[in-house]
């Protein structure tokens, strides 16, 4: 294969990559907030746990996305 048609399966495997890393790192903060659910302190830590699921969710969607345009 050339070079030029290897780069497309490059990003794609880099997009790829991307999500699975998001997708874990979600996981892990969902986690941790459902075991501090469960306990009634720390609730500025759960809030923040919240807003980082956020994020991540939002970063694995966008991962997604690209992962799907090539």
């Amino acid at each position: 294969m050339h070079e030029a048609e290897l780069e497309p399966q490059r990003v794609r495997v880099a997009d790829m990559r991307n999500v699975a890393t998001a997708v874990v790192k979600a996981s892990k903060l969902h986690r941790e907030l459902n075991k501090l659910t469960s306990q009634t302190t720390y609730k500025s830590r759960m809030r923040k746990l919240k807003e980082e699921l956020k994020e991540a969710v939002r970063l694995t969607e966008i991962a997604k996305i690209c992962a799907d345009r090539v």
